[in-house]
């Protein structure tokens, strides 16, 4: 009798995945398989370490060891392959200040005096309270062998690591920051960063980003507590011209300061050589970018774009940022994904001039029903993938007609649904009645199409909908819902459910736990 040890390796990928998907099984016991045998382990280590989550313990000593653990390398560390730094925060809550900081600002003597004189409180207080003094004094003196240990630290032996997540905190030390972007630099295999900040007072910071030269996809995210120009932000222009095999950007520049931001986009691309320009395939950009549309500059680089995102989220000034879609029309620059949270007439107009459509994502829609189901209409053949308000979609194909409209749709492979159950109230709609007359019509379709729900209430509602229905092919219909946390506009990058699952598993906040 064969045991799952000798059974053929494809097989246990099988057996591997069905556990992975399965919400009965936790997290903690995939990892607990892999202390089975040197087998299991094999097989469950590329699952449960795909993404470490650095510095994410709230002790210092914790923070340390991990520190040290990532300076050797092991098994555990070659599987990572997506690295989240949360903050370095406790790198720097020494009150002394060390010899990076002094050289940094090249002032020595004010940081020596204050150190100094740090030291002798601590020696005067003694006498009053010896045991807290010592444990604060003890302690301080720690936070600083951190951080010097930190600073000395040559290289993460995390050599597979192709993307790393880095929220860069207010008012960290720049000898930290740039510090940890040369041990990003020396990862061999990085080709995709996402970078969020809320300061541009990193001048060294930014410098030494121009050192990793290997990047593909780049997201960077600016929240500044005060508005900022071109000039202030001229480094990310640097960026982009030091990665010339970049193929995926998305700039996302937001403040609460009434919307005043006018960010030149053609300036992004104006250190890129005009006659070796970049084949992007993805650009994502927010209503900062009104200004600098210069097709000159910009269309050689978005010539090539397969998918677009337009992120209306402010409240200022939205309709202006939809001529956005005419300027793209005047280039003849049509990417086959389309992604928009705001939408008026000049949308339409630029989707009826569409030539290709094979994705449409409209999250933050919740009207314009008839309209988008000519859309539809019009792009029936090619519509490979759609991502809408779950009440928004479920009204929209109520009435008899829109319902043959939708039918149409043959080429559908995913139907992603955001938002959960309760925002039908506010729309005053008759819940399980609407939502299995939906589920009945996904049943029609004319294509195998997988059902992605990115609220877990609306998914738990919508298996119970199948598995308690009279009607075989809703039943059926229960194998093709899924439920997903990624949310996207590119289906080979972000329709994949398997990574979804291995998320909600808890993978985001657990795989500190060996290292």
């Amino acid at each position: 009798m064969a045991t799952l040890v000798t059974i053929p390796y494809d097989v246990k990928l099988l057996i591997r995945d069905q556990l992975v998907h399965d919400f009965d099984v936790s997290f903690s016991e995939l990892k607990s398989l892999r202390l089975v045998c040197r087998e299991f382990n094999d097989l469950f280590l590329p699952v449960t370490y795909v993404h470490l989550q650095l510095f994410g313990y709230p002790s210092t000593a914790d923070n340390n060891r991990q520190l040290k653990a990532l300076s050797h390398r092991t098994t555990s560390s070659e599987a990572v392959r997506t690295l989240t730094i949360h903050f370095t925060e406790w790198l720097s809550r020494s009150s002394f200040h060390s010899i990076p900081y002094m050289r940094e600002r090249n002032n020595w003597v004010s940081p020596i005096l204050s150190n100094i004189s740090k030291v002798v409180s601590n020696v005067v207080t003694i006498p009053l309270a010896p045991i807290n003094t010592a444990k604060r004094f003890g302690a301080q003196c720690y936070r600083s062998a951190c951080r010097i240990n930190f600073l000395y630290t040559k290289k993460l032996r995390t050599p597979n690591v192709n993307r790393v997540r880095w929220f860069v905190w207010p008012y960290e030390p720049e000898s930290i920051v740039v510090h940890t972007v040369k041990l990003l630099s020396r990862l061999p295999q990085l080709t995709e960063l996402e970078l969020s900040l809320t300061t541009v007072e990193y001048p060294k910071f930014f410098r030494h980003l121009n050192g990793l030269t290997n990047l593909r996809k780049l997201t960077f995210q600016l929240c500044p507590d005060r508005p900022c120009s071109d000039s202030q932000i001229h480094f990310l222009q640097h960026l982009i011209a030091a990665n010339r095999n970049l193929t995926h950007l998305v700039v996302d520049i937001r403040g609460d300061h009434g919307g005043r931001y006018h960010v030149d986009l053609a300036n992004l691309f104006r250190g890129v050589p005009v006659d070796q320009p970049l084949q992007l395939q993805h650009l994502g950009i927010n209503q900062a970018f009104l200004g600098g549309w210069d097709p000159q500059i910009i269309e050689p680089h978005i010539r090539s774009l397969t998918s677009i995102e337009l992120d209306f989220s402010w409240v200022f000034q939205p309709r202006e940022f939809h001529n956005f879609w005419g300027f793209l029309a005047s280039m003849g620059v049509y990417p086959s994904h389309i992604y928009a949270n705001h939408i008026d007439e000049r949308l339409f107009n630029y989707l009826y001039l569409h030539p290709n459509l094979t994705g449409l994502s409209l999250p933050g829609v919740y009207a314009h029903g008839n309209d988008i189901i000519q859309i539809l209409s019009q792009h029936a053949k090619t519509l490979q993938y759609l991502r809408m308000s779950l009440p928004t979609l479920v009204n929209m194909v109520r009435t008899p007609r829109n319902k043959r409209t939708f039918l149409q749709c043959t080429s559908l492979q995913y139907i992603y649904c955001k938002h959960s159950i309760k925002h039908f109230l506010s729309h005053n709609t008759v819940v399980q009645p609407a939502v299995e007359s939906f589920l009945d019509l996904v049943v029609q379709l004319d294509c195998s199409v997988h059902l992605m729900l990115e609220d877990r209430e609306a998914f738990d509602f919508c298996q119970q909908l199948c598995r308690n229905s009279s009607n075989t092919f809703r039943r059926q219909l229960e194998t093709r819902v899924f439920f997903t946390l990624r949310k996207g506009i590119i289906p080979e990058i972000n329709c994949s459910f398997k990574p979804a699952r291995l998320y909600w598993k808890g993978l985001h906040s657990q795989m500190t736990s060996d290292f």
